[in-house]
């Protein structure tokens, strides 16, 4: 004897096509902003509420005799992660002397409020490297006199500070 379930998906073996399959119906509670499409079985939307939801399935096929399966579904929607809000470059506005360095940090706000120390992670860059470069960890450098924007980057969210070389004094 051959399982109805596997039958009405479409897996009954050997070369023969199995029925069409109708949903007869649903009980039970999809999250809010989720739809089950009764003609495909596609869940789709965006859900408005996280936990567990649990709903019941009857499908039919068009045979004769027709056939049932009643089948009990379990989907979870969990809280999305924390996504990243902004990165905060410090120290903000130094001026170092040509040849000098300045160690920078970058840390990142995300939407629940939570910090990280994202400096290993993010892209540097200087604006101006002909006054200051920086290295991938963000030790800035100067190079000559003016004024340089050093940036973080990540995920296409950048922070931002001026670092302003001065022209290493003369000793005698």
């Amino acid at each position: 004897r051959r399982n109805p379930e596997l039958r009405l998906l479409g897996h009954a073996g050997g070369q023969r096509r199995s029925p069409a399959i109708h949903m007869g119906g649903c009980s039970g509670a999809l999250p809010s902003g989720l739809s089950l499409n009764s003609s495909t079985g596609i869940i789709s939307g965006t859900p408005a509420a996280t936990g567990a939801f649990s709903f019941t399935v009857l499908l039919t096929d068009s045979s004769t005799p027709q056939q049932a399966v009643t089948k009990v579904f379990s989907i979870t929607v969990a809280n999305p992660p924390p996504t990243l809000s902004s990165i905060a470059v410090a120290p903000a506005s130094q001026t170092i002397s040509t040849g000098a360095t300045e160690q920078y940090t970058a840390t990142g706000t995300y939407s629940d409020s939570s910090t990280q120390n994202l400096t290993s992670q993010v892209t540097w860059s200087s604006s101006t490297t002909s006054v200051a470069t920086i290295n991938s960890a963000g030790l800035a450098t100067g190079v000559s006199a003016g004024s340089s924007t050093i940036k973080a980057t990540l995920s296409s969210i950048t922070g931002s500070t001026t670092l302003t070389v001065q022209a290493a004094p003369l000793t005698i």
